[in-house]
């Protein structure tokens, strides 16, 4: 839990520097590049962008220990407004996704057989398999029709990975110990598949735990193509607007979730794995 708060707080420190190193002024956008350096010096002092990155950065990571990730520079809303209106899309967008991931990948894997036709969508631009998908009449917005497309559009490149991983999962169970005295001792194929998939469920419940943060902070371009109002599409119009507050919020709502669920594998990693409970 300590090392959870220490990469917590070293991600809002490198993303803090790495949005300093990013070319461009948002007072000249925002003033327009005719304006005079001292309405822009005055515009970066109402908006606390002036002063040493030093000091910057230390006043921002105090905010954060207060829950506060500060106020948007385009409207003035609360950044932790914006994600919370915006997060429950991503969150839905990423759910499914994994589901329909899962109801994919894992029969396949049981029955060892491969879907020649996701590795071969698998090669497709993931823009250009969105824009296919709207060319043949896939819904555009918030509605659950965008959002299953986008889900789908999504498959070709969370099925391949995720099969491969349960195969080898599985194979491995197959030719264990256990396993072998089960089906000499004549078990049914669902005992025996109960048997494998605990064998490995520490395995399995970490893949889902890395593909769900993934999925997260990855479907900015998706959602962008689709018009879904999720945290994809927040980040492309803050990234555009230089909302550096916005962007920040971002990246730590992000990394919270990653740490989050890691940490959370880890907390119950002796109940999966009783192997385990001596170290934990």
């Amino acid at each position: 839990m300590l090392g959870a708060v220490a990469s917590f707080v070293l991600v809002g420190v490198m993303t803090f520097a790495l949005l300093e190193l990013v070319p461009g002024d948002v007072s000249a956008q925002r003033l327009g590049v005719g304006s005079s350096a001292a309405a822009r010096a005055s515009l970066r002092e109402a908006l606390g962008l002036s002063g040493p990155v030093a000091a910057r950065g230390l006043r921002y990571l105090a905010h954060i220990a207060r829950f506060d990730l500060g106020r948007s520079l385009v409207d003035g809303r609360e950044v932790r407004e914006k994600i919370a209106e915006r997060l429950p899309a991503s969150v839905l967008l990423a759910v499914v996704t994994l589901l329909m991931t899962w109801c994919v990948a894992l029969p396949l894997a049981v029955w060892r057989r491969k879907l020649l036709v996701l590795t071969l969508v698998y090669a497709i631009p993931l823009p250009t398999l969105c824009l296919g998908l709207l060319t043949l009449g896939a819904p555009y917005g918030a509605s659950t029709g965008a959002l299953v497309c986008a889900a789908l559009a999504l498959l070709p490149l969370t099925v391949p990975r995720t099969h491969a991983q349960v195969a080898r999962a599985l194979d491995e169970a197959w030719r264990s110990d256990a396993l072998l005295t089960l089906w000499a001792a004549g078990a049914p194929p669902g005992r025996l598949l109960r048997a494998a998939l605990r064998t490995h469920a520490l395995r399995l419940v970490t893949l889902v735990a890395l593909q769900f943060p993934a999925l997260l902070s990855g479907v900015v371009l998706v959602e962008s193509i689709f018009g879904l109002p999720g945290l994809g599409l927040l980040a492309f119009d803050a990234l555009a607007a230089r909302d550096v507050p916005t962007l920040l919020g971002l990246v730590l709502v992000g990394a919270a979730i990653t740490i989050g669920c890691t940490l959370g594998v880890d907390l119950v990693a002796a109940r999966l794995d009783p192997r385990l409970a001596d170290e934990t």
